[in-house]
């Protein structure tokens, strides 16, 4: 986004003192500071973030003053430093943006961040209507402005339509709550009645936290019990998002809370078939039963059926793909998603 708007608005990026991006924003040429931004947790370094916070809140004044910068804007809700230099700094323009639900990981203190963020920011912004809707409020400071939709495809045919073997592609970090126990227990239940040769990958990062490298050992644990550990393999981090599409036959994202989901997105984008829980923002990106398989939030049985059927229906997989592309092209376009930006940055 910031890209797309280089030309109306300067962007300073403030990101965590350990963060990847910095490699990246160095070779972009983007301006950035890092600060060391601590989450709240069950571990120790809790006793340190009211501190920390306060830290970080000063050090961020500092840099709105010696840079001139009319807008904070603070990606989602559970990042108070925001709120602590508006309250330092009333004068600055804040602007929260909501990426999580109501009802994720952080659900114990999700409504006391809201109130706070209602308080003390002038504008919230959110990804989805379920978003949206998960705030329980009126609020006229608040707007949805869907994510930016994934650069054009580089080509346009997929090379898994046309093989024999079927794929199903699972693409999401390795991280409880995403699905991937209740794709391996539907995937499978479908084995045995699926056609032909059926495969799936799954391909994810654990993101350096050892609760996640737990939980996909878990996940490969689970495979081998069902006896489908032949029938899956476990990938890294899938950088090529459209090399990983073009291969496969249908995309699967059995999340129990999202709040968007761009792995869907990219999937109707690229003409990937796709079965998608009903766990939030994935029920705006495409009409089920037209362009896509909306299933039950962690229903096995109805995960198996939808499956079996996009496996068994090589013409409904062609269908799903040709409407899903429409939908997407006509409902996330580009140019409106900037103007949006530039009128919220602008006002």
């Amino acid at each position: 986004m910031s890209r797309q708007l280089h030309a109306q608005f300067h962007f300073i990026f403030c990101i965590p003192s350990g963060s990847a991006l910095k490699k990246y924003l160095s070779e972009k040429g983007m301006d950035y500071f890092t600060l060391p931004f601590l989450e709240i947790s069950k571990r120790f370094s809790v006793l340190f973030y009211f501190p920390m916070l306060l830290y970080n809140a000063v050090r961020l004044s500092f840099i709105v003053s010696s840079r001139n910068v009319d807008v904070i804007h603070v990606n989602d809700l559970y990042n108070m430093t925001g709120i602590v230099v508006k309250i330092l700094k009333p004068r600055i323009k804040l602007i929260y943006h909501v990426r999580l639900m109501h009802d994720s990981y952080v659900r114990s203190l999700y409504y006391v961040w809201v109130k706070l963020i209602l308080r003390f920011a002038d504008h919230v912004v959110c990804n989805s209507f379920a978003v949206r809707n998960g705030l329980h409020t009126d609020s006229q400071k608040v707007q949805v402005i869907y994510n930016l939709p994934p650069a054009e495809p580089r080509q346009t045919t997929n090379v898994a339509q046309d093989e024999a073997t079927i794929r199903l592609l699972y693409l999401a970090n390795f991280t409880p709550g995403k699905g991937h126990d209740l794709a391996v227990e539907a995937f499978a239940a479908a084995l045995g009645s699926m056609p032909g040769s059926v495969k799936m990958i799954m391909s994810g990062g654990d993101l350096g936290k050892k609760n996640n490298v737990i939980y996909k050992q878990s996940i490969m644990e689970k495979a081998r019990y069902l006896q489908v550990d032949s029938h899956i393999s476990f990938t890294d981090f899938e950088p090529d998002v459209e090399k990983a599409m073009r291969n496969a036959t249908i995309f699967l994202n059995f999340s129990e809370s999202e709040s968007f989901s761009m792995t869907c997105l990219e999937a109707l984008t690229f003409g990937v078939p796709l079965i998608a829980t009903d766990c939030g923002g994935p029920a705006e990106l495409f009409e089920n039963g037209k362009s896509g398989i909306l299933v039950k939030n962690k229903d096995i049985e109805d995960m198996k059926q939808a499956i079996l059927r996009l496996c068994q229906d090589k013409h409904l997989r062609e269908t799903f793909a040709k409407n899903g592309r429409e939908f997407v092209k006509s409902k996330f376009v580009l140019p409106e998603i900037i103007r949006k930006y530039i009128t919220l940055y602008e006002n």
